[in-house]
């Protein structure tokens, strides 16, 4: 049986080395996938309400829809699950996949919070960190989430 790569499972079993025949593992990466897709949610990334798969016809435009900003959810949730399913043996490996996994997860979020910054003009020679929501005593009247922005430099 040849490997749905749309399939969210097909194509994630493919990257981690196991045949779309062979179902052997499947609940296990079904799992393990389902935890990433928690973690995905709890960034704020796909779809508001929480998703999960059940077996290899969900797809990746069921998760990522038309964005085209997300589509390294797909390597995330391959290194995820290669983390807990079939870690590295090599410290060194565990580490580079550990900071690799850190830096998609950045991305991923950056991609949400700002979807669009081609049309942004503010400029500034230093990062910016973004520390979370502070809530605001107008936040009662005006639901919308208040971020403080705070600019370091040397």
């Amino acid at each position: 049986m040849a490997a749905n790569t749309d399939s969210i499972l097909d194509s994630v079993k493919k990257v981690l080395g196991i045949d779309a025949s062979d179902t052997a593992f499947d609940i296990d990466v079904t799992m393990h996938i389902n935890s990433v897709f928690m973690t995905l949610n709890q960034l704020g990334v796909g779809p508001i309400d929480p998703f999960m798969i059940e077996d290899n016809t969900v797809l990746w435009s069921d998760f990522i829809g038309t964005a085209t900003n997300i589509q390294a959810v797909k390597t995330y949730v391959y290194q995820k699950v290669r983390l807990i399913f079939d870690p590295p043996i090599s410290t060194a490996a565990l580490d580079a996949l550990n900071k690799v996994i850190a830096e998609w997860e950045w991305r991923l979020n950056v991609a949400v919070d700002h979807p669009d910054t081609s049309t942004s003009t503010e400029t500034t020679e230093f990062p910016i960190y973004f520390t979370g929501v502070q809530p605001t005593p107008s936040a009662v009247e005006d639901p919308t989430p208040q971020v403080t922005i705070y600019r370091t430099g040397s």
